[in-house]
């Protein structure tokens, strides 16, 4: 466990992405080499924090249409930049401790270029979130997270997180490389292959 991280003061508001870390920090500790780690949308946040906790355990952080937050910065915050307070299929329930989605909304936020098969069967494992994640600073140093090299994978047709607000996010934290998709938020369904093709490439 990386408790010695966590702010004992907020310690209610930080555990669910402490739950994220950890997990995966502990997977990091029984590889014998560093990997590629790889974030979709929040899980910007989860490889970030994580390569602030164990840097050398990591051989590149690979973002795909993810939260890239600076040091000090929560994931609302970046989407209220993004002149929205969060995507239009997500709601805060009542009190204010969950992201609830309003089903009607889910396939044009997240889907929208999608088969019907796949963005149905997506729509079936989808839960409730926790807000707390999205409420959490990021805490990273140069030392550590800046010392793991990044790359990008921006999306055109995205929904969720908007291409301008995640070009401005690897503009601040600058990566070694930023590659396009023209495709939604879900590119492991839209374009599968393409993407494959660019984990592949980041590995040879």
């Amino acid at each position: 466990m990386r408790s010695e991280f966590i702010d004992k003061s907020q310690y209610f508001i930080i555990i669910a992405i402490q739950l994220y870390t950890d997990s995966i920090c502990e997977i990091l500790d029984e590889e014998s080499e560093p990997v590629i780690s790889v974030g979709h949308s929040m899980g910007g946040l989860v490889i970030t924090q994580t390569a602030e906790y164990c840097p050398e355990k990591i051989q590149l952080l690979f973002y795909v249409c993810a939260f890239l937050p600076t040091n000090e910065q929560n994931l609302l915050q970046i989407l209220e930049n993004d002149k929205k307070d969060i995507p239009p299929a997500v709601v805060i329930s009542e009190d204010k401790t969950l992201l609830k989605l309003e089903k009607h909304l889910i396939k044009d936020t997240f889907y929208g270029e999608c088969s019907e098969n796949d963005s149905l069967e997506a729509e079936e494992k989808l839960c409730l979130q926790p807000l707390s994640p999205f409420i959490t600073p990021a805490r990273v140093t140069e030392h550590n997270f800046g010392s793991v090299p990044r790359v990008y994978i921006e999306t055109l047709k995205d929904n969720a997180i908007s291409t301008k607000c995640q070009r401005e996010m690897h503009t601040k934290t600058p990566c070694r490389q930023v590659l396009t998709m023209d495709t939604d938020h879900s590119p492991f369904f839209s374009q599968p292959e393409v993407l494959f093709s660019h984990l592949k490439n980041l590995g040879s």
